[in-house]
């Protein structure tokens, strides 16, 4: 049998991650959360000592979620240097399912990540982690030159991350789901195969 306090922790959460990606974590309230779950505002102090506890489990659950998600969609069989692409894929692909269910504004999704830079750092860091296993995996597998894949895969990341970044700040006043992200998978794509294509052992 559950515990009910978990339970009612799932519940918050939940509703707090749809009321953060709508209004941002700066315009978010306890109050705004203890309303979607009929409860008051000190009624949550028993389960979350604020809504920064509150963010930042939802961001260790977004992170577990993706990694998940990766493992499942990840052709195994596939050579490295085709993973590397697709990951890029579906990171964007994830980014992009997980944030239109809540019709998130890009200037809500610019708060929060301004406000809270550390706890999106460690989404960023499990996915050049990924990056990374791929990269040595290529060096295993004799597909890749040597390299430092650790360094390289840091890079990759803050080349991907600025590319979206510059995306949202054009479409500041636009909902995520209009932005072209057909254009944006486009851009990333050639990255990562211009990248893959140097490593490649001739």
């Amino acid at each position: 049998m559950k515990d009910p306090k978990e339970e009612k922790k799932i519940l918050i959460l939940e509703a707090a991650r749809k009321i953060f990606a709508q209004y941002g974590f700066n315009k978010t309230t306890l109050d705004d959360i203890g309303g979607a779950v009929g409860m008051k505002k000190n009624s949550l102090y028993h389960y979350f000592s604020g809504k920064e506890e509150i963010f930042s489990e939802l961001i260790k659950i977004e992170i577990e979620e993706f990694y998940k998600h990766v493992k499942k969609h990840l052709n195994k069989n596939a050579s490295s240097a085709e993973k590397l692409v697709s990951l890029s894929k579906i990171a964007l692909h994830y980014d992009r399912e997980r944030l239109n269910v809540y019709n998130a504004s890009v200037m809500a999704r610019l708060d929060i990540m301004d406000t809270l830079e550390d706890y999106f750092m460690d989404f960023i860091k499990k996915h050049s982690t990924i990056t990374g296993e791929l990269l040595k995996e290529g060096i295993e597998r004799g597909e890749f030159i040597e390299h430092d894949h650790i360094a390289l895969s840091a890079d990759i990341m803050e080349m991907i991350t600025s590319i979206k970044a510059r995306e949202y700040q054009r479409h500041r006043t636009k909902n995520l789901d209009e932005i072209n992200y057909t254009q944006l998978e486009k851009i990333i794509t050639n990255l990562m195969t211009v990248i893959v294509r140097g490593l490649k052992v001739k």
